[in-house]
């Protein structure tokens, strides 16, 4: 009888073991799923399928598709005539073949850099100092599907309504 019993207690020790071996192991291969943090659209893959990986290595390079916003430059002579939230109007080289113009977006300015992005040499002209730029970010408020990540964009700020405003 006390065989029995400890082949009972055996058996189910063993059959525990078997089950928090299956639940290890499914959360391993749980581990080696990969989730975005949000809608986005890969843009590199920079480890290949099959690779070993460090904790915390970049396996992709994504970029987000919500907001979407264009990186711009402002002249420093024009630095003053902006705000921030100051509405844009925003224009791709493709032509719509229905309406025969540029696909046009409406946007505003959500971020203006507070650092020049070309640094002039030590002495300064007036001439020269105007050869500063600074990075603007403007947000698309309406976006669609024909508006891609890396297009290229001519962005046009009214600067006289936005003054006409302000006075």
């Amino acid at each position: 009888m006390l065989k029995l019993f400890n082949n009972k207690n055996r058996t189910q020790a063993e059959y525990k073991l078997a089950e928090a071996n299956k639940t290890y192991a499914k959360n391993q291969l749980d581990y080696t799923k990969l989730y975005a943090p949000e809608n986005g659209i890969i843009m590199v893959r920079v480890i290949e399928p099959g690779s070993n990986v460090a904790k915390g290595q970049p396996i992709y390079t994504m970029a987000k598709t919500n907001p979407v916003w264009v990186r711009a430059y402002v002249n420093e002579k024009d630095l003053g005539n902006i705000k921030y939230g100051q509405e844009v109007n925003v224009y791709t080289d493709t032509i719509n073949p229905n309406t025969g113009k540029k696909r046009e977006y409406k946007g505003q300015i959500g971020y203006i850099s507070p650092v020049a992005e070309f640094t002039p040499k030590t002495v300064q002209s007036t001439d020269t100092r105007t050869d500063l730029v600074y990075r603007i970010r403007v947000y698309i408020n309406d976006v669609d599907e024909y508006l891609r990540q890396g297009m290229p964009v001519t962005i046009k700020v009214d600067l006289k309504s936005n003054n006409e405003k302000a006075e």
